[in-house]
């Protein structure tokens, strides 16, 4: 199941459609799996991760733009229907747009749709979360604002007035004095003011939205401002005179293209690319003009940016980022908030409004907030902000939506909107947009946003001391000062000097929030009571007390086994495209499994996702957009942050926004580049506490937004600006040394993009160039330029991604495009061999790449344990045609060995019992059926000794034989791994048969156990390509007359068709198997028989590792 559809758990979706002939419908059916593989994504969707989209196909042959209904059907179906109800506007190309709800039982969420001729798009609320839709011909995408891979930039310097553009102070005295307020009880029907708008787009706008697109979205965009406009009852309307595309670029900072498009409105201005756009601008009468390009958060800095209000016609102009740059997302709702400072409304105050007086923004901490506000990327109130402007003569959050004199944007809107109504006469005479005020449930708890608290948070509905905590889990309700009390003293937290009650006052109190310790003295985080190394940093635990920490010890919880390898290798990946890290075997490149998923974590792994093995800590260290992350890989990876995101809650955090690269060094210093400060910071990498010294950790140390950083052998710290500039920066003071420009590095007339850098072990810079699909390489200390290594497109190269040298010297690359890791001679630039062995689907837009020490213990800190034997099928290669079937329950190890009698006929066993340590041995049971009822015998024992996960020796005793043997996993797809549904699935009506699914990537195959025409056991084999949902293969059936135990097998097995399997997956509990067998002395017929699982998944339902026995 996709993160999408694992977060539309909306009760609304069980709902149909009204019954409403008259009424024109727009229909959409969500395509099944492999169908969607085939779709390409539209320009606009190119850097969004796969796994935030859902794909669509047009069920109906309505393609007409008067649709007052969108009806999006889900495979599972559940449905979206959104309904026309609060008016509309219509376009002169036909769109069409009207604000709307979805259909619910009790439950009313917020929609506004826009359908045009070629294209669709939609703004939904829904309990957990937004979403927005975007259809173009008969395909369509529903796209998960909430997966982690976005983030908002933020608003924070997003406006500009002539003083601060100028350097002298406002025109009209009036603009933002306190005047006698306008009408704002506007609830429905048509505006009394209308503001005309000309939007003007660039090339870049027109290439992701070609055609008529393009006003569609536009459409779109004034759609959801007028819905707006509505909910916080302003009376005024944004009406769109036109919508052109312009020669302007799409590369410059949109501070500079504001300056550009102000001064673009005088007609004799001679603008690049602006030419004529003063005329224009008069003749269709528009008092606002609007420049729109793609977002680039490298490039604009922000969302968007408008002039303040200063009643100057020149200033009525504003600029708009419009969609998703790879991990950041510009909110549809930009364009009003940047049509808001037009009209002279702030932020809240504190927010760049140091003289806001009553227009600003309404801020509930914690719960929700209104149009203008504005946070700093990270911080959680951001994704918590209303489609509506504050204003007290409203409610929302159950309480007034604003403060009289100090928030009531409305206000400052409706006192503003006539004058920038005239700053040219009308032109158009077509309609004025009709929308109605919309009060949402956005959390789906069944209280409206009007008289809710915590409008984004279903558990919650009260907070009457208004301080963020809601009153089941305030400890003190009443009072909005303070809401926990740590020690229970009965004194708040904030109030109580040492609120951890260990009798040592929190500014003493090296721990302030443990009570059982106040002394760290190697600030390692851990208190000096717990810490069997108090004054080492780098060392806390000593498992096996052998005088040795846990970090330096090889064998942590010395039971003898080591906790990694000393020579196998893990190739670690960032599949950028479905957000995770993929764990490769280092030796052969076969896939083994999903090390780590992002989607339902606070991190994500997109464009500049990094990956560090930090050998020191024996942990992975990857860079997320949100922080850094540390990853502890035994038993299975668990997640500890490092360093929080900028402005979060959470510390130590980083220093800004969208971190781009990090590098270590060996005095356990960590340094990150950070993309929106253009800086450099230095934190510890083992507590994470920022380490500032000189420039490092100050905001724009470097001209430009950074792309990575690394640190050579020789210990020289480099810095890759966007442009391909390298500065060298001193490690220990952040002063700037060597500086290469990257035109005289990357001296080639193309276009050169440099995607990552990594520091040789030759002491060289190696640097992926993705617009040239082609790998640099330089020693930077020479001055000299880069030489190319790997040629454009070698070896199928497509916009490399990541790079890494392996054990073997090579060089291994991230081939972005082509989802592939190519192994190539470093020397020679040769290709080796397409490295990575996967399934299609499993790795997408690889990016960053690492290799880290195969795990030898899965349970280092427990000498009980070692082994998590991979689960599925086990086999001797030098014995084909038989073998075990390995399952878990828990504790408990479940073996059916599935071989030959005498005669050579296929019979099974089993053997359950607990496993611990790396030896499990069980009694070995025999099974007879009596058409009814399976009946078993003990008939042996059974022993399986494990080497690691992937080795094990495999004795057995019968009553007339017994042997030992090799086993190792079973290799059928492309994964040396097994993922869900793999599990032993029996039916619990008819128990005493059933059937062993493995699935290993692309490949799904069943082990069907069940019994002859007398009544003994016996097997067959189906396997074929994995589906989701529904497989169908051929049951084959195999013979041994040399396979038997204790048979010398010289021979390979026969086999023949003896009928057919099929197997209905309904999520990852629950099955239907139907079974025809028939062949001599056979006659085994199911249909639908329900099959829920008997034994674990080794996975969850999205692929991450399962724990078992809480590991």
């Amino acid at each position: 199941m996709s993160v999408l559809r694992a977060r539309l758990l909306w009760a609304v979706f069980v709902g149909g459609m009204f019954a409403a002939a008259a009424v024109s419908a727009d229909d959409w059916q969500e395509l099944e799996a492999a169908a969607k593989k085939s779709v390409a994504r539209p320009a606009a969707l190119q850097s969004l991760p796969v796994e935030a989209l859902q794909v669509f196909q047009r069920a109906g042959a309505d393609k007409s733009s008067s649709a007052q209904i969108l009806n999006i059907a889900l495979q599972d179906g559940r449905r979206l229907t959104a309904r026309s109800r609060s008016g509309s506007a219509k376009s002169g190309d036909g769109a069409r747009s009207w604000g709307g709800v979805m259909d619910g039982a009790d439950s009313r969420y917020q929609a506004v749709v826009t359908i045009g001729k070629e294209a669709s798009f939609a703004s939904l609320l829904s309990p957990q979360g937004r979403f927005e839709w975007m259809a173009q011909g008969d395909k369509g995408w529903l796209i998960d604002l909430g997966h982690p891979s976005f983030r908002e930039p933020g608003f924070a310097d997003d406006f500009m007035h002539d003083a601060m553009a100028h350097g002298h102070g406002q025109n009209e005295a009036g603009a933002r004095l306190d005047r006698s307020p306008r009408s704002i009880s506007r609830v429905g029907g048509k505006a009394s003011t209308v503001i005309d708008v000309l939007f003007l787009y660039t090339q870049g706008f027109a290439d992701r939205y070609p055609g008529s697109v393009a006003h569609t979205r536009i459409e779109h965009l004034m759609a959801v401002s007028n819905q707006g406009l509505a909910n916080s009852r302003v009376d005024l309307a944004l009406r769109l005179v036109g919508a052109e595309q312009v020669a302007y670029n799409d590369t410059d900072d949109n501070g500079i293209a504001l300056e550009n498009l102000r001064a673009a409105q005088s007609v004799s201005a001679n603008v690049a690319g602006l030419q004529g756009v003063g005329e224009r601008r008069n003749a269709l009468g528009a008092d606002l003009v609007i420049l729109i390009r793609p977002h680039d958060i490298e490039v604009r800095g922000s969302c968007g940016i408008a002039f303040l209000f200063e009643n100057r016609s020149d200033q009525g102009v504003n600029i708009v980022s419009d969609g998703f740059s790879g991990w950041s997302a510009c909110p549809t709702s930009t364009f009003l908030h940047e049509v808001g400072h037009n009209l002279g409304a702030e932020h809240q105050n504190g927010a760049n409004s140091p003289q806001a007086g009553f227009g600003t923004a309404y801020i509930a901490p914690s719960r929700f907030n209104t149009m203008m506000s504005s946070f700093g990327t990270g911080n959680p109130n951001r994704f918590l902000r209303l489609n509506t402007f504050s204003n007290p003569q409203i409610r929302c959050g159950g309480e007034a939506c604003g403060v009289a004199g100090v928030a009531d944007n409305a206000r400052r809107v409706s006192n503003n909107m006539a004058a920038v109504a005239a700053y040219r006469a009308a032109v158009s005479a077509a309609p004025a947009p009709d929308f109605a005020a919309i009060d949402d449930d956005t959390d789906g708890d069944g209280l409206n946003d009007s008289e809710d608290a915590f409008p984004f948070d279903a558990r919650w509905q009260t907070d009457r001391d208004r301080d963020g905590v809601a009153d089941p889990v305030d400890a003190f309700p009443g009072d909005p000062n303070e809401f926990s009390d740590l020690d229970g003293d009965g004194i708040g937290d904030f109030q109580d000097s040492d609120r951890d009650g260990d009798g040592v006052v929190n500014v003493l109190d090296a721990l302030p929030d443990d009570a059982t310790d106040a002394v760290d003295s190697d600030q390692d985080r851990v208190g000096d009571s717990q810490d069997a190394f108090p004054f080492d940093r780098r060392e806390s635990g000593d498992r096996d007390q052998d005088g040795i920490g846990d970090i330096a010890d090889s064998d942590a919880d010395g039971d003898g086994v080591n906790d990694l390898s000393d020579s196998a290798m893990d190739l670690l990946v960032v599949s950028a495209g479905n957000d995770r890290i993929l764990r490769f075997e280092g030796d052969s490149g076969m896939f083994a499994n999903i090390e780590v998923i992002g989607d339902f974590q606070p991190v994500a792994f997109g464009e500049y996702g990094r990956l560090i093995w930090d050998a020191p800590r024996k942990s992975l260290l990857a860079l997320a957009e949100a922080g850094v992350m540390r990853y502890q890989r035994a038993p299975i990876s668990q997640a500890q942050q490092l360093l929080y995101p900028s402005l979060s809650a959470g510390s130590p955090s980083l220093t800004g926004a969208f971190p781009s690269g990090f590098a270590r060094d060996a005095q356990d210093r960590l340094y990150v580049s950070v993309t929106s400060n253009a800086d450099l910071s230095r934190y510890d990498v083992i507590a994470g506490f920022a380490l500032p010294a000189g420039q490092l950790n100050r905001p724009q140390l470097f001209a430009q937004p950074t792309r990575d950083v690394a640190r050579t052998p020789d210990g020289r710290l480099w810095t890759l600006l966007r442009d391909g500039t390298l500065v060298e920066v001193n490690a220990e003071n952040g002063s700037l040394g060597l500086q290469l420009p990257g035109t005289s590095v990357f001296n080639v007339p193309d276009a050169v993009d440099i995607s990552a850098m990594i520091a040789g072990p030759d002491g060289a810079l190696w640097f992926a160039d993705r617009a040239g699909s082609r790998i640099w390489r330089l020693q930077p200390a020479s001055g000299a330029r880069a030489s190319i290594v790997v040629a454009a497109g070698a070896g199928g190269l497509r916009q490399p991604g990541g790079l890494a040298f392996g054990p073997d010297g090579r060089l291994y690359v991230a081939s972005t495009g082509s989802n592939q890791i190519l192994r190539f001679d470093a020397s020679a630039g040769q290709l080796i061999d397409v490295f990575s062995r996967v399934a299609p689907g499993v790795m997408l837009e690889p990016r960053a790449l690492a290799f880290a020490p195969s795990i030898r213990d899965r349970y280092p800190r427990d000498a009980a344990r070692q082994v998590r034997p991979v689960l599925g099928g086990w086999w001797n290669p030098q014995r084909s045609g038989h073998g075990l079937e390995v399952a878990r329950v828990g504790d408990v190890l479940a073996v059916t060995w599935y071989t030959y009698s005498d005669d050579g006929k296929p019979t099974w066993y089993l053997a359950a019992a607990p496993f611990s340590g790396s030896v499990w041995q069980g009694e070995l049971r025999s099974y007879r059926w009596d058409g009814s009822v399976a009946t078993s015998e003990v008939v042996g024992s059974v022993q399986l000794s494990f080497s690691s996960d992937r080795a094990a020796e495999f004795s057995w005793s019968l009553p007339d034989s017994s042997g030992t043997e090799r086993m190792q996993p079973l290799i059928v797809g492309n994964s040396s791994e097994t993922q869900a549904p793999t599990a032993a699935w029996y039916p619990p009506t008819e128990s005493g048969w059933g059937i062993s699914f493995a699935r290993q990537g692309e490949i799904g195959y069943a082990l069907l156990f069940f019994y002859d025409s007398a009544g003994a056991p016996t097997w067959g084999l189906a396997a074929g390509a994995f589906d989701p949902q529904r497989m169908e293969f051929d049951l084959l059936q195999t013979f041994g007359p040399t396979r038997c135990p204790g048979c010398p097998g010289v021979e390979d097995p026969d086999n023949e068709t003896i009928g057919s399997f099929r197997f209905d997956l309904q999520g990852s509990s629950q099955g239907r198997v139907s079974v025809s067998a028939s062949a001599p002395g056979i006659d085994w017929q199911r249909s639908e028989s329900e099959f829920v699982p008997l034994s674990d998944s080794p996975t969850d339902a999205a692929g991450r590792p399962r724990a078992f026995d809480g590991q």
